[in-house]
Formats: structure tokens, C-alpha cells, sequence
């Protein structure tokens, strides 16, 4: 019978000392995996303020060209494809914070300069077409991401019609709900803009999902020579 007691004592304390053991690796697994995803969160941070810097800087840049030089070919071009860059680190923005949960701080700080950028390049594709006649359509894109599917849907119609219509096509979108930045309200005042989606293309205010043909016709409009793309029955 002691025998028999000091063996279940035996394996109560060795079932303990696995519980212990399994409990304080789970501790430093934890650990390490906070370290490494803290180091992987501020090394994200530094390369896109980093992308944000240098998309200051050419548009810095671009502004100079446009305002000496009066390049509108080149100034025009080079905006396009930044404004490209552009819609690419939003959409990195996005799926980093799905994915590495990022602190709402941060992601806050990001957002709002993201969201200045879109503003900066749309003003700027503005004055583009003021002085250099450009023949671009432009589109302010307000959206939510709280109960809203169409926004959704009408997401996935503007990038398959920026696909088709390439560097004659500029689409800006913008989080109507975000309230850290002052410039956006002000423009959302301008457009009077209450619901979402809402589209704004060329001066043009559009409340509702559009579907593809609708939105197409109602680009197509808006340009002074047609492309390619307008001439084509749809």
C-alpha cells in the first residue's frame, strides 16, 4: 500500500511538473513571438513612411517640373504612375494591418498620411489638367468599411475599369468615416457628402453603386477626345 501511495505521489508530481513545464515554454514562446512580431511591426512602420517620403518628394518634384518647365507630357506621366504606387501602398496598408494587427495608434498615424497623399495628388492632377489641358477623368472614390457591401462591389468596378482604362483613369479612394484628418472633411463638406458610396467624377457628384456599364458611360463623358475604350459599343 506505500508503495502503491508513493507511486501515485510520483506520477501526480510528474503530471505537475509537465502542466509547469508546458505552461512556462508556452510563456517564452509567447514571448519570443511578441519580440519578433514587435520587431516585424516597427521594421512594416519604417518602410512605409519611408514609401510616404519619397512619394512626397516626387510630388515635390513634379510640382517644380510643371511649374518651370511646363513638361506637361513628362509631369503628367510620372503622376499617373505614382498615383499608381499610390493605390498599391493602400492596399498594402490595408492588408498588413488585417494581418499583423497593428495597434490602432499606428495604424491611425499611417492612414492619415495615406490619406493626405490621396489628397495631395488629386490636387495636383487638378492643377495638371487646368494648365496643361490634360485629358484625364478623375474620381474621388468615398467609401466605409462598416455595413457597407456595396462599397465593396463598387471597389472591384473601379479597379477593373482603372485596368481598362490605364493612365486615362485616375481613382482616389477615401475612408469617408476617417476623422483624423481635417482635409478630408472639408472635402466631404465641398461634395456634400453624406452616404456611401458616393463618386465624384470631375467636379460630378454620384450617391449609390454604379455598375460597370453605367460607370463606364458616365466616364466616357467626361472626356473631351474618347479613347480608345469609348469608341467600342458596350
Amino acid at each position: 500500500m506505500v508503495n502503491e501511495r508513493k507511486l501515485k505521489k510520483s506520477r501526480y508530481l510528474i503530471a505537475f511538473l509537465i502542466t509547469l513545464a508546458i505552461f512556462i515554454i508556452g510563456i517564452l514562446v509567447g514571448l519570443v513571438m511578441s519580440g519578433e512580431r514587435k520587431g516585424f511591426l516597427e521594421e512594416q512602420n519604417q518602410i512605409q513612411r519611408l514609401d510616404y517620403d519619397s512619394i512626397n518628394v516626387q510630388y515635390l518634384y513634379l510640382s517644380n517640373l510643371l511649374k518651370e518647365e511646363r513638361d506637361c507630357s513628362t509631369a503628367s506621366n510620372l503622376m499617373s504612375v505614382q498615383i499608381d504606387r499610390l493605390g498599391v501602398l493602400g492596399g498594402k496598408l490595408e492588408d498588413f494591418i488585417k494581418n499583423a494587427n497593428l495597434d490602432s495608434g499606428g495604424f491611425d498615424l499611417l492612414k492619415r498620411e495615406y490619406t493626405i497623399n490621396e489628397l495631395r495628388y488629386w490636387l495636383f492632377s487638378k492643377n495638371v489638367n487646368d494648365i496643361c489641358d490634360d485629358d484625364k477623368v478623375s474620381i474621388l472614390y468615398f467609401y466605409s468599411n462598416n455595413d457597407c457591401g456595396a462599397c465593396r462591389t463598387q471597389g472591384f468596378v473601379l479597379e477593373n475599369l482603372k485596368s481598362e482604362f490605364g493612365k486615362k483613369l485616375l481613382v482616389f479612394s477615401l475612408d469617408s468615416e476617417f476623422q483624423l484628418e481635417p482635409m478630408l472633411n472639408i472635402i466631404k463638406d465641398k461634395y456634400n457628402i453624406t452616404a456611401t458610396p458616393t463618386l465624384v467624377i470631375n467636379e460630378k457628384k454620384y450617391v449609390g453603386l454604379k455598375n460597370s456599364d453605367e460607370l463606364f458611360n458616365l466616364i466616357c463623358l467626361e472626356y473631351s477626345q474618347k479613347p480608345n475604350q469609348c469608341l467600342i459599343l458596350k
